[in-house]
């Protein structure tokens, strides 16, 4: 079975998955809608988002 806790996505694959565009995954990150699990914050860090906050986006986006 798969521990879908340790499940982590960049910030690149969570656009892909859930399709939205990197500026408004961006900017739900800064404005504090969405939080990363690690990463970001300064030039050359990819954020990286958890299982909770990939299900979230994915749902979110899905039924706007």
């Amino acid at each position: 079975m798969v521990d879908v806790s340790k499940l982590v996505l960049t910030h690149g694959e969570l656009c892909d998955l859930a399709g939205v565009h990197p500026n408004s995954l961006d900017r739900w990150a800064t404005i504090g809608l969405i939080g990363a699990a690690g990463g970001g914050g300064r030039k050359g860090r990819v954020r990286t988002y958890d299982f909770m906050t990939v299900l979230a986006v994915v749902v979110g986006t899905r039924y706007r």
